[in-house]
């Protein structure tokens, strides 16, 4: 589930992370001018997913570690 939540959220994240470091001397853009030049950067959502990759890669272990942590808290909380 951590892996499909990356999957979806990632390419908003893309185009957040690109406005957010749009120069603050240049004129700002907005997330759909930042989305359309992405688009028109790399083909076929390359733009987009570039490092999607390796997050999914990273996710299987951070939320096998977080669900071992969850139950372990829901047994300690049992044992209370």
């Amino acid at each position: 589930s951590g892996t499909f939540g990356w999957a979806i959220a990632y390419p908003l994240d893309a185009v957040k992370t690109r406005v957010q470091a749009h120069p603050a001397q240049l004129p700002a853009v907005t997330a759909r001018e930042c989305a359309l030049k992405m688009a028109k950067e790399r083909p076929h959502m390359g733009a987009f997913t570039r490092g999607l990759g390796l997050t999914l890669v990273r996710a299987v272990p951070v939320n096998m570690v977080t669900f071992v942590v969850y139950e372990r808290v829901l047994d300690l909380r049992a044992m209370a």
